[in-house]
């Protein structure tokens, strides 16, 4: 059975757990190193959360596989008038264990229509890594649409370069 739920501050430790499990296992889908995580730690993460909170636009959401979380994806907006109508995803994971029961698509559809409800929003940002095939395929199956490839987007090592693709999904 598949539950997706809004995490609460109680929910961090376990995010955290989860979050390590995916920058170990997948490196290169995430800007975020294993080795950044690690020296922010579990308060760190808990801190972020805490501090998202305030916003309606912030929020990490979990999936759960018959009771035990196997899914996370986040969501943030920048508090610049300017940009403020955007909301942004990150860090989206399901462990190899729940893959392809439709945690992913579950997760993003709660994110979509939790923003939707949140005022202000117009659109939703995400970047994928380009070996990403089957998450590439889920956004746009979701209603994603690509507008651009930024080349060279991280630095893995000294000429180990990922690309990335830009996704928006329209509110309005």
């Amino acid at each position: 059975m598949i539950r997706v739920r809004r995490c609460e501050i109680d929910d961090a430790p376990a995010l955290y757990a989860l979050r390590l499990n995916a920058l170990q296992r997948d490196p290169r889908a995430f800007l975020t190193t294993l080795e950044e995580e690690q020296t922010r730690g579990a308060a760190g993460f808990a801190e972020r959360m805490r501090q998202s909170a305030r916003d309606p636009a912030c929020a990490t959401f979990g999936a759960y596989l018959d009771g035990a979380l196997c899914g996370m994806v986040g969501t943030f907006r920048i508090d610049r008038p300017r940009v403020v109508h955007k909301a942004h995803i990150w860090g989206l994971w399901v462990a190899p264990r729940a893959r392809r029961c439709g945690l992913a698509r579950e997760l993003l559809q709660a994110v979509i229509d939790e923003l939707r409800a949140v005022e202000g929003i117009e659109q939703v940002h995400l970047t994928v890594t380009t070996g990403q095939t089957d998450a590439i395929a889920l956004y746009r199956d979701l209603g994603f649409e690509s507008y651009g490839l930024e080349r060279r987007s991280m630095k893995l090592g000294p000429a180990d370069y990922v690309d990335e693709e830009l996704f928006v999904y329209r509110l309005l």
